[in-house]
């Protein structure tokens, strides 16, 4: 498994080019919202690799995708 980091920073290239709409819904209305539906499929499209590490190791992969969506949000 490669360095956390690296998985931090592919997720946030992720979500900022597909997600940055809901994103910042979720700031907006939070914590009427809470969450964003992620569809797996653009993940996979995004990056193959990162998509798989996902299915194999979902609770290190939930934690990165979290820590990168904490990290855009500090720079809204």
């Amino acid at each position: 498994m490669e360095d956390r980091e690296t998985y931090i920073s592919a997720f946030e290239q992720f979500f900022s080019s597909f997600y940055q709409k809901e994103i910042d819904r979720v700031l907006k209305n939070y914590p009427k919202i809470r969450s964003i539906e992620v569809d797996f499929a653009e993940l996979s499209k995004f990056d193959a690799d990162l998509s798989t590490t996902v299915v194999d190791n979902p609770d290190d992969m939930i934690k990165s995708a979290e820590e990168a969506i904490v990290r855009l949000k500090r720079k809204v």
